[in-house]
C-alpha cells in the first residue's frame, strides 16, 4: 500500500472515529437529558419517589424523599439504605418487603407503614414498591414511590374517637332516661302508694303499723334521694359543669366525716365501721368529688356486708400518691362483674344483703371524680369474702392553699 493510500485510509478512519465520537457524545448527551428529565419528573411529585438496586440501596432518589432523609442533596442517598435513615424496625422491615419484590418480581402496592422523618416526627404514609428490569428483562432493583396519608389517617382517627364519644353519649342519655322512667319513678310511686294507705286509714292503724309504714317511706326516699343526687352529679359530669377545684384538707377529717355519717346505717345492720386514718394526712382534693367518691364506696360495703360484718377505712402514702382503701368481709363482688363496675353501657346494679337497692351510677361517678384528680380506682374481690376498694390519687396538685385546723 502506497502513503497516500495509508493517509487515505487513515483519514477515512479517523472521521469514522469522529463519527463514533459525535455518535457517543449524542447519546451522552441524550442521557444526560433523559436523566434530568427523570429527576425533574421525580421531583415535581409531591409523592416521594426512589430506585434502590438489589441489595436494597438507594441509587436515585427525588428531592421529596432527601427531605423525608434530611439531605441537602438527592447525591448524598447513593449507596446508602433505610437503616442509615429509619429505626431498625422500620428499616428491617422495608428490607423484608422489598427483597420479596426484587425475588417473586410481584409489586407491593399502598402498604399503609408509620415512619420517622429526619425532623424526629413520626408519619404515616402508603408505600408502593414495584420490580425494575433492564432490557433483557433482569430485574435489577426497583422503584419505590410513598403518598403521605398522616392528615387522612389522623382524620379517619378522629372520626372513629367522635363516633366511639357519640356512642357513649347516646348510651349516657339512654341509661339517663332510663333511670327516670323506672329508677326514680318506683321508689316515688311506692312512696305515694304507703303515704296514700297511711293517710286513708290513719286512724284504724296501731302504733305499730304505722311505724312500719313510715319506716318503708323513710327506706324508699333515702333510696329516691340518693339516686336523685347522684343522677344529677352524674348529669353535671357529662355536661362538664362541674369544675375541678383542689385544696388542701386533711383526710383523716374528711374520712372521719363520712365515716360518722354512715354509722347509723352501718349500726342498724349491726355491721362495725371505723376509720384508721392518721392525723394530719394532708391531700389536695376537690372536697366535693372526694365526698361524693368515698360516701359511696362508703354505702357500698355497707349494703353488701352481712349483720355482724365490718368495714375498716385506712389512708396511707405511696410515693407521691395517697391510696385511700375501703375494705369490707362482705359477699363480695363475682369475677365477671369486676371488669364492668365502671362502664356506662353495662348495667351492674344488685341488691344489699338487706335487699337495699342500688342506683348503678355509684361507681360510675365515682371513677369520674377520682379521674378528674388524675387517680384511678382499682377492685380486688371474693365471693363470699368480702371486697377492697383502693382510691388512688396524687398528693399534690395547683391549687388554693387553706389554713388546716387539727
Amino acid at each position: 500500500m502506497s502513503d497516500t493510500e495509508k493517509i487515505k485510509k487513515l483519514e477515512s478512519d479517523i472521521n469514522q472515529l469522529k463519527e463514533k465520537i459525535d455518535r457517543l457524545e449524542q447519546e451522552k448527551n441524550s442521557l444526560q437529558h433523559k436523566s434530568f428529565l427523570l429527576q425533574a419528573l421525580m421531583d415535581n411529585f409531591t409523592d416521594t419517589i426512589y430506585f434502590k438496586d438489589t441489595k436494597s440501596r438507594f441509587t436515585l432518589i427525588s428531592k421529596q424523599q432527601a427531605k423525608l432523609l434530611g439531605l441537602k442533596s438527592v447525591e448524598e442517598a447513593v449507596g446508602k439504605t433505610d437503616f442509615d435513615f429509619f429505626t431498625k424496625e422500620h428499616a428491617l422491615e422495608a428490607l423484608k418487603d422489598e427483597q420479596e419484590v426484587i425475588k417473586t418480581g410481584k409489586p407491593m402496592s399502598n402498604k399503609l407503614e408509620r415512619i420517622r422523618n429526619a425532623e424526629g416526627h413520626f408519619r404515616w404514609v402508603s408505600a408502593s414498591k414495584v420490580p425494575f428490569t433492564n432490557d433483557k428483562g433482569k430485574i435489577i432493583g426497583l422503584v419505590g414511590m410513598s403518598k403521605d396519608l398522616t392528615e387522612t389517617v389522623e382524620a379517619q382517627e378522629k372520626v372513629k374517637a367522635y363516633a366511639e364519644e357519640l356512642r357513649l353519649l347516646n348510651i349516657t342519655k339512654d341509661k339517663f332516661f332510663s333511670i327516670i322512667a323506672h329508677d326514680l319513678k318506683n321508689p316515688f310511686n311506692t312512696i305515694l302508694g304507703f303515704s296514700s294507705i297511711l293517710m286513708a286509714e290513719f286512724d284504724e292503724m296501731n302504733n305499730l303499723e304505722k311505724r312500719e309504714f313510715l319506716s318503708q317511706i323513710d327506706k324508699v326516699s333515702h333510696y329516691a334521694y340518693q339516686l336523685l343526687e347522684n343522677l344529677l352529679q352524674w348529669a353535671r359530669s357529662q355536661t362538664g359543669r362541674i369544675a375541678f377545684n383542689p385544696v388542701k384538707c386533711d383526710l383523716f377529717k374528711l374520712i372521719k366525716e363520712n365515716v360518722d355519717a354512715l354509722s347509723i346505717i352501718a349500726n342498724k345492720k349491726q355491721i362495725t365501721i371505723k376509720s384508721e386514718v392518721k392525723h394530719k394526712s394532708i391531700a389536695d382534693v376537690d372536697i366535693n368529688m372526694i365526698n361524693t367518691s368515698l360516701r359511696n364506696i362508703i354505702s357500698n360495703a355497707i349494703k353488701f356486708s352481712r349483720p355482724g360484718g365490718s368495714v375498716i377505712v385506712t389512708a396511707s402514702k405511696n410515693g407521691e400518691f395517697w391510696e385511700i382503701t375501703v375494705k369490707d368481709n362482705g359477699v363480695g363482688i363475682p369475677k365477671t362483674n369486676l371488669n364492668k363496675l365502671f362502664k356506662v353501657d353495662e348495667q351492674i346494679s344488685t341488691t344489699g344483703t338487706n335487699d337495699e337497692k342500688g342506683t348503678g351510677l355509684g361507681l360510675i361517678l365515682c371513677n369520674e371524680f377520682v379521674k378528674a384528680h388524675n387517680g384511678k380506682i382499682t377492685v380486688t374481690s371474693k365471693e363470699n369474702e368480702g371486697t377492697s376498694v383502693t382510691v388512688s390519687i396524687p398528693a399534690k396538685h395547683n391549687i388554693l392553699e387553706l389554713e388546716i385546723k387539727n
